[in-house]
């Protein structure tokens, strides 16, 4: 990972639209292909990108890989099973090639390789040769990193805490709880709304200028509905119910699922549940094709008979993306104060789909919700978060590196927002550091204002509304139901919609007291 004090300060939209005399949206339909631009105003805009040296991002987000997958007809004549998708395979190894460089393994000599196979008209079984090799790579000598994934090294590699119980009233407990659950729930509407709005990386620059089109920029509400909806901007679906004055009820999205679906394996099999329970609760409670990335992928090994922790390894490229750290805020909800045991619970469910980092995000995030419960600011909750994962891990720098952006640098949101960028340059804008970094950068801006947190987390860009509905997590439980602002709140009208099984319609509040009930048996009071 390259870091900010080594490289040189990203040319952004902004800058080649100042020196181009339009807006960044016009900059952003001239590199997409869409919306209507002038060819002079193209030709301005092409020569100011080429003078300032400026790159659209790089990343493209593969809808067939990496949200949904599908079974078509392969390409090509040399594919000789008519299931398989040549073209997906071919991803999977360019994106098994990247995870394993950036985790540190030995695989520059397979750089032209996998750059042939993209080019060229491969064989399946070239392809599945490659990944095998791919597989067998070994860890650099001079890796600096330890990022192990067995619950008993990690352990070793972190100081113990002292837990100790803090003593709330039911009715404190719930006021926590509760917050919680809508601060999620208000997190995940707002950046659904600005997620995957292009066929590129989703960066602060695409978010600001779809915003600027509403006059909705910097956030202080939900999105509004843009009616001159501009053909670079493109959703598929549109997420009308996610938009200002449309939104009656939390609509469903992956994001709320799973805590509900970790509420339902724990009032199933208690506060020691497994992976393989926390499996058997996903093949009967949710569908295939509504989970996405490493999460699909597990999913497909699960059936397959590859129980945890093979299920998180087996031809997994995802496996250190954000999935994960979605999943965790049921496991702080009902640890209040014990952030250690939150850990633990999250890694169970984390090493299902996930490796290393990827496990990393969702014990952070389920640290830190345990630590909202008494935590006397951001600061401290972001500590406890950091002392649970392994200190010389790619995540602990990261985060150390936010917080010295902020804490000691002092920059502003939005500076924050580039040095994330430009830090995680290298990562796949669904990959768990950069967004990790967002939440931490996030929190600490606020100083644990709700509303604050929550848009400059959106603003961030990256996975939008995984990170809204994150923060949102946190700082819900931090600051209590009754304190959060009813323009956030009112709209949910306490109703959460999922793919659930069972769970198709809820009171949020009734969400709330059974995890109540679980946080109480859990503790013994």
């Amino acid at each position: 990972m390259e870091k900010m004090s080594n490289s040189k300060p990203r040319v952004t939209m902004n800058d080649v639209a100042e020196r181009a005399d339009v807006s960044p949206a016009t900059v952003s339909f001239v590199f997409s292909g869409n919306g209507r631009v002038s060819e002079e105003t193209a030709r301005r805009v092409l020569q100011a990108a080429d003078e300032l040296q400026y790159r659209p991002p790089r990343h493209r987000r593969q809808a067939s890989v990496e949200r949904n997958y599908q079974i078509p007809a392969g390409r090509g004549s040399h594919n000789p099973d008519p299931t398989i998708d040549l073209d997906e395979e071919i991803d999977l190894v360019r994106l098994e090639y990247d995870a394993r460089r950036q985790e540190g393994y030995s695989v520059d000599q397979f750089e032209e390789i996998v750059q042939a196979l993209i080019e060229g008209d491969p064989t399946l079984q070239d392809v599945q040769i490659l990944y095998r090799r791919l597989e067998t790579s070994t860890l650099r000598p001079d890796y600096p990193y330890n990022e192990p994934n067995d619950w008993d090294a990690i352990i070793k590699s972190i100081q113990p805490l002292n837990e100790s119980r803090i003593f709330f009233t039911r009715d404190g407990l719930f006021e926590k709880i509760y917050g919680g659950w809508l601060g999620r729930c208000a997190g995940c509407v707002l950046g659904r709304a600005v997620e995957d709005l292009e066929e590129v990386e989703n960066t602060y620059e695409t978010v600001e200028a779809y915003l600027r089109l509403g006059n909705a920029y910097p956030l202080t509400d939900y999105v509004p509905e843009i009616i001159s909806y501009p053909g670079a901007f493109s959703h598929s679906p549109r997420p009308t119910n996610t938009l200002r004055g449309h939104i009656h009820g939390t609509p469903r999205d992956d994001d709320l699922d799973f805590t509900l679906l970790n509420l339902i394996a724990l009032e199933t099999y208690g506060a020691d549940l497994s992976s393989h329970q926390i499996a058997q609760t996903w093949l009967l409670r949710i569908p295939y094709n509504l989970v996405y990335t490493a999460e699909h992928t597990a999913y497909r090994n699960l059936v397959n008979h590859y129980g945890p922790p093979d299920s998180a390894l087996f031809r997994n490229p995802f496996r250190e993306y954000i999935g994960a750290q979605i999943r965790a805020d049921m496991f702080g909800y009902t640890a209040p104060g014990q952030p250690q045991t939150a850990a633990l619970r999250a890694y169970q469910d984390g090493r299902m789909s996930h490796t290393k980092n990827g496990i990393y995000g969702e014990m952070m995030v389920a640290a830190m919700i345990a630590a909202a419960f008494d935590a006397p600011d951001v600061e401290t909750i972001i500590q406890t978060g950091l002392s649970v994962i392994p200190p010389q891990s790619r995540m602990a720098e990261a985060v150390r590196a936010v917080m010295q952006a902020v804490q000691v640098q002092h920059l502003d949101w939005y500076d924050g927002i580039v040095m994330v960028n430009q830090y995680c340059a290298d990562y796949h804008w669904v990959h768990v550091l950069p967004n990790i970094m967002i939440v931490v950068h996030a929190l600490l801006q606020s100083q644990g204002d709700f509303e604050k947190a929550i848009t400059i987390a959106v603003m961030s860009g990256k996975d939008t509304d995984c990170n809204g509905a994150t923060v949102g997590s946190i700082l819900g439980v931090f600051n209590g139901a009754t304190a959060l602002p009813g323009k956030w709140i009112a709209p949910l009208n306490d109703r959460l919609e999922s793919a659930v099984a069972h769970e198709g319609d809820n009171a949020i509040s009734e969400l709330a007291r059974r995890t109540l009930k679980l946080t109480v048996d859990f503790m013994g009071v």
